[in-house]
């Protein structure tokens, strides 16, 4: 098995600080209590809206790319996606 290498902990050193001071500082019932009382009327048009512009996105990389090769946005879609 590989050794990790040293852009990986470069990359776990900080996450892993940063997890450990958001667990020591955060308090877990008023954490729960938050997401309990919190008003979700707006999650689901915020999700539709990201979509949508990530499909945008595509189309618009599809436009700018289609002098190059023909690639169609559905097949763009998840390469913006993750990017």
């Amino acid at each position: 098995m590989r050794a990790f290498s040293g852009a990986w902990w470069l990359g776990a050193a900080p996450a892993g600080a940063l997890l450990s001071v958001f667990l020591l500082t955060v308090d877990p019932g008023r954490m729960v209590s938050a997401v309990w009382t919190a008003d979700y009327h707006y999650l689901l048009p915020g999700v539709l809206s990201y979509f949508a512009s990530l499909y945008l996105r595509a189309v618009r990389w599809r436009l700018m790319v289609t002098h190059l090769v023909d690639v169609p946005s559905t097949r763009l879609y998840p390469v913006v996606a993750l990017h």
